[in-house]
């Protein structure tokens, strides 16, 4: 059947019933207060819509919401249901973001996609396992496997997965506040409150940054609920309670009381989130580095001209460049001792702050990354041939080398394969 002269369908999954409280109509305003891989997916496919008029975004959700104009909503059970009727619909190309929960050895979802015979792009916004790399590897529907960055794409080298995988950066979110310049010293976390966020480390050196810097402010936005709104909070409306007991005894009094230059503004967005955020000296985007394939509030810190500081894992070397838009830890007593040296140093901050305004808005430009899912997406659809952003050479920083290695030790595949693997042309 020849689709050439009519619209490339292009379908989403959302699976949104955990945040239908949430304002999602007007992503271009920013994250209205969802997860970072939830609002981006929703801001590419609000882009997508707006610039090429050669495609029809289709957005499969399993709740009724108000969502960005230019998309088709379509509401569905689930995602067995979704991709039956993206058959019916005649879509082309499925762009399935990995938020998702999955059962087993986490193939199952993947399965159907096989069983459906969909070509298929992966979005990677969370690491796989080793079953799933390998399913994605052997399986002809899943076209694509998309990074976000040259971190994780890295970690793949070895595997067959390598073959048909690459990194296309996020979109840097609207940003529409710069910097305040102000004489008050405030530490700005933002980001779930959960352990792999990494707020308990914030937290755990908190009192030293106090007692180093009299005037330091902490501001903390995020919550447990940032990615459902059904969670149960502990005793301080933070977090679940287990880990409210892990890191509020580092900013509380004797009597149980908040710091009084600690504030919890819970999970915001939009307008109100910038107006909070460009109030400060230092941003802390994750400090664990666990999970991490991107950093979106990292990016958003940046663009501001918030030098963030960080920890030398995963993505954050991506998004972050030591001593030029911030400052990353590879020792964690250095984590007090970089936000220290930004509170106090306003030259030094406001050099990393300049520089890093600069690297997010070049290398984070929303044309031209969304011209990159655009051409991709259409190559696909037409089974074209597309490029592949691989590095000729082995990458040794950040540990990667202990994933080459144990992706090696696999079998997968040899390293002189793997070192011709790089630049290729591939498709179906």
């Amino acid at each position: 059947m020849n689709y050439r002269n009519e619209k490339i369908k292009v379908a989403f999954y959302l699976d949104n019933q955990n945040i239908v409280k949430r304002n999602l109509d007007n992503v271009e305003d920013g994250n209205p207060g969802i997860g970072g891989s939830q609002y981006m997916q929703l801001l590419v496919a609000h882009c997508l819509a707006e610039c090429y008029k050669d495609l029809e975004i289709v957005m499969y959700t399993t709740a009724k919401q108000q969502f960005p104009k230019g998309i088709t909503v379509k509401q569905v059970s689930g995602l067995k249901e979704a991709l039956v009727s993206m058959k019916q619909d005649r879509c082309r190309v499925f762009i399935l973001s990995n938020w998702y929960e999955d059962t087993g050895d986490g193939t199952e979802t993947l399965r159907l996609i096989e069983r459906h015979k969909i070509r298929t792009i992966i979005w990677a916004h969370l690491f796989m396992n080793y079953e799933q790399y390998v399913f994605i590897g052997s399986c002809k529907y899943i076209r694509l496997y998309v990074c976000l960055g040259k971190q994780q794409l890295e970690m793949l080298r070895g595997l067959k997965i390598y073959k048909k995988a690459t990194y296309i950066n996020y979109v840097l979110p609207p940003v529409h506040m710069p910097r305040r310049n102000q004489e008050r010293k405030i530490v700005v976390y933002v980001g779930a409150m959960y352990p792999f966020k990494g707020f308990h480390i914030l937290a755990k050196h908190w009192k030293e940054i106090r007692a180093r810097v009299k005037d330091a402010e902490l501001w903390v936005l995020g919550s447990a609920n940032l990615y459902r709104d059904n969670v149960v909070l502990g005793k301080y409306k933070i977090a679940e309670e287990d880990y409210e007991k892990q890191f509020m005894p580092y900013l509380v009094d004797a009597n149980g009381q908040i710091d009084s230059r600690v504030r919890f503004f819970g999970s915001v967005g939009g307008n109100e989130k910038e107006q909070i955020v460009s109030q400060a000296t230092v941003g802390i985007f994750n400090p664990s580095g666990v999970t991490e394939t991107f950093g979106l509030s990292g990016v958003e810190f940046e663009a501001m001209g918030i030098p963030v500081v960080s920890i030398y894992k995963n993505s954050a070397p991506d998004i972050i460049k030591h001593g030029k838009t911030g400052l990353l830890y590879k020792k964690e007593s250095d984590f007090p001792e970089y936000i220290i040296r930004l509170l106090t140093d306003s030259a030094y901050n406001h050099i990393l702050g300049k520089q890093a305004e600069k690297f997010v808005r070049s290398e984070f430009d929303k044309e031209k990354i969304v011209k990159e899912w655009h051409d991709t997406i259409v190559d696909i659809a037409q089974d074209e041939p597309y490029r592949l952003k691989h590095d000729k050479k082995f990458m040794a920083d950040n540990q990667i080398w202990l994933h080459h290695m144990n992706n090696l030790l696999k079998g997968q595949t040899t390293i002189n394969q793997s070192y011709l693997e790089s630049r290729i042309h591939t498709g179906w």
